[in-house]
Parts: C-alpha cells; structure tokens; sequence
C-alpha cells in the first residue's frame, strides 16, 4: 500500500510540476490583454494542484 500510495504521490507532483510550466510558458508567450484579470476566475496553478492531490488522496483512503 505504501508503494503504491508513493507512486500516486510522485506522479501527481510530476504532473503537477508539468502543468505549472507549461502555464508559465503559455502565459510568457501571451501578451497581457486588458481585461485578463477580470475574465480569469479559476484558482491559481497551487490551488489547483493541491486540489487535484486532495482529491487523489481521499480516492486512496476510500480504497
């Protein structure tokens, strides 16, 4: 269970790591618009990764 619980962990934090970059890249590549701030209502990049871990980690408890 440990094995497999530390699999799931280091695969999350590579994703998640992934996903942060590839953010900060697209959003270098995109001039800022006016009006971004407004129009962007979905959590920062942290927020979402600790989001997505909880919920992987409560999948792994009702296991």
């Amino acid at each position: 269970m440990k094995g497999k619980l530390l699999i799931v962990v280091a695969l999350a934090s590579a994703l998640s790591l992934f996903t942060v970059l590839v953010v900060a890249q697209v959003q270098q590549a995109q001039p800022p618009r006016p009006g971004k701030e407004v129009l962007r209502k979905s959590p920062p990049p942290e927020e979402r990764v600790r989001q997505m871990l909880d919920k992987i980690m409560s999948r792994m408890k009702l296991n």
